[in-house]
C-alpha cells in the first residue's frame, strides 16, 4: 500500500481533528465538537441507484468551430453575410477595401511563419503528453504480466488442502484471494490507460486541428495576398452557422477587440462536464445525459458520454500542475438552440445494481493511483485491503471484488454522549 492515501469522504480527518481537540488543543471546543470513533460495520447486500449532478460547458470541436480573424487591417466596404445564416466553407462573409498590396504579401508570410511555429510548438507539447500516457501504459501491461503469471503459478503449484488427521483441512500454502484481486487491479489498471492513451491521442489530434486550420489558413492568405482582386475576400473556412459577426461596413476589424466573425456547427456541439477523480472512475462512455443550461430555459437536451479526458490546472505559470478529469457529452441540439461557450449543468444517469456486495461510502478510501481500499476488522485489527469498487450513489458503494459478506468494514461515527 502506498504511504500516501486520500480519504473518499474526509471523516478520517475529522476524526483526527477531534482527537486533537481532545487531547488539548482547543479545549473549550472540544466540548461542542462531535467526536468519531472508528467502528465495524458488516458487509452487507443491497442495491444501488447512482445519479451524478455536475457543471459543464457547451463547447464546439475545434474542426467545426471558426473565430474569423483578418490576413490585414482595413475598413469593411461590403457585408454579404448576417448573423444565423447557414454558410458553407468558402462562402465570403465581408470584403475589405483594398490595402497596398505589397503590405498584405508581407503581413501574410509573417502570419504564415508565426502560424508553423505555433503548431510546430504545439505538437511537441501533445506529443510529450501521449509519450507519458504510453510510457505508463507499457508498465502497467509489465505489471499485469507479471501479477497474471504469479496466479497461474500459483493455482498450478498450490496442493489440495490435506486433512490433518483430525477432521481440518489444513490451509492452502498460497493466498489465491490476494493475488486475484492484484490481478483485477493490475487488469483494471492497465485497461484505464488504454483508455486515457486512446483519449491522449484523440485529444492531441483534436487540438492540434486549430493550428493546422490556421496555418492552411495563412498559405491561402498568402495566396490571395498575391492575387490582388481576391485579397479583400473573408471568407468561412468552414460549414456552419455565422453566430456573431462583430463589424459592419466602414468598420475597422483590428479596432473590434475580438474575432471579426464566429462559424460553428451547431448540430456537432458537446458539454465537457467537470468529474472529479472518484466520479471519473465510475463515469464510462455511453452513460446517458440530461443537459439543460440557464440561457435556454425550460429545454433539456440528450446526449450520452463520448469518453473522459484529462485536463491540467495552473500549468503555464509557476508550475503546480492539477489534474483533473470532464467527461466529453455530444447532444442533439434540436432547433440549433445552445451555442457555444454556454453553461450547463449535466445530470448522469451511473445506472442501478441490485443484490451486490455493498459498504458504506465512507469506508472507501483510494491511493495516489487511483485503486481503491477498505480497512477490513482481522482479529482485533485493521488491515487495509484491496478491493474493485463499482458504483455509488455518495451513501453506499458497490464492492465488486475483495470483500464477502464475512468481513466487516471501518467507518468513522459520531460517538454517543458519555453518560453524565
Amino acid at each position: 500500500m502506498s504511504a500516501m492515501r486520500r480519504v473518499y469522504s474526509g471523516m478520517m480527518v475529522a476524526a483526527v481533528a477531534a482527537s486533537l481537540f481532545a487531547g488539548g488543543c482547543g479545549r473549550q471546543d472540544a466540548e461542542t465538537e462531535p467526536v468519531l470513533e472508528l467502528v465495524p460495520v458488516p458487509v452487507t447486500r443491497g442495491d444501488v441507484t447512482a445519479v451524478l449532478e455536475t457543471k459543464g460547458l457547451v463547447v464546439a470541436p475545434p474542426n467545426e468551430y471558426a473565430a474569423i480573424e483578418c490576413s490585414y487591417c482595413a475598413p469593411v466596404s461590403r457585408v454579404f453575410a448576417t448573423v444565423g445564416q447557414t454558410l458553407r466553407s468558402g462562402d465570403t462573409i465581408v470584403e475589405l477595401s483594398h490595402p497596398d498590396v505589397r503590405a498584405a504579401v508581407e503581413a501574410a508570410q509573417e502570419e504564415l511563419r508565426q502560424a508553423r511555429e505555433a503548431l510546430q510548438s504545439a505538437q511537441s507539447t501533445y506529443s510529450a503528453d501521449v509519450d507519458a500516457v504510453r510510457a505508463e501504459l507499457q508498465a502497467a501491461q509489465a505489471e499485469e504480466r507479471q501479477a497474471r503469471d504469479a496466479l497461474q503459478a500459483a493455482r498450478q503449484a498450490t496442493p489440495q488442502p490435506q486433512d490433518d488427521g483430525e477432521g481440518e483441512a489444513q490451509p492452502q500454502a498460497v493466498d489465491m484471494v490476494s493475488l486475484q484481486v492484484d490481478y483485477s487491479r493490475a487488469n483494471d489498471r492497465r485497461l484505464r490507460l488504454e483508455q486515457r492513451l486512446a483519449d491522449a491521442q484523440a485529444r492531441a489530434e483534436e487540438a492540434l486541428q486549430p493550428y493546422r486550420r490556421r496555418v492552411a489558413a495563412a498559405e491561402q492568405a498568402v495566396a490571395d495576398a498575391r492575387a490582388e482582386q481576391q485579397m479583400a475576400m473573408i471568407r468561412t473556412p468552414i460549414d456552419g452557422q455565422l453566430i456573431e459577426l462583430n463589424v459592419g461596413p466602414g468598420e475597422q476589424p483590428g479596432q473590434v477587440g475580438g474575432p471579426m466573425a464566429v462559424v460553428a456547427d451547431l448540430s456537432t456541439l458537446r458539454v465537457h462536464a467537470v468529474l472529479t477523480n472518484e466520479q471519473a472512475m465510475q463515469v464510462t462512455p455511453g452513460v446517458p445525459a440530461t443537459i439543460t443550461t440557464p440561457s435556454v430555459p425550460n429545454v433539456s437536451f440528450r446526449g450520452q458520454v463520448e469518453r473522459i479526458n484529462t485536463s491540467v490546472e495552473g500549468s503555464t505559470v509557476g508550475g503546480g500542475a492539477q489534474r483533473g478529469y470532464y467527461a466529453v457529452i455530444p447532444f442533439t441540439n434540436e432547433g440549433g438552440q445552445a451555442k457555444p461557450q454556454m453553461e450547463a449543468d449535466v445530470t448522469l444517469d451511473l445506472g442501478t445494481v441490485t443484490n451486490v456486495l455493498v459498504v458504506p461510502a465512507d469506508a472507501v478510501e483510494f491511493e495516489d493511483d487511483g485503486s481503491a481500499f477498505v480497512n477490513v476488522l482481522v482479529g482485533e485489527e485493521w488491515v487495509p485491503r484491496a478491493v474493485v469498487v463499482g458504483l455509488s450513489d455518495g451513501t453506499t458503494t458497490e464492492i465488486r471484488e475483495g470483500l464477502d459478506e464475512s468481513d466487516s468494514v471501518r467507518v468513522a461515527r459520531v460517538a454517543e454522549p458519555s453518560p453524565q
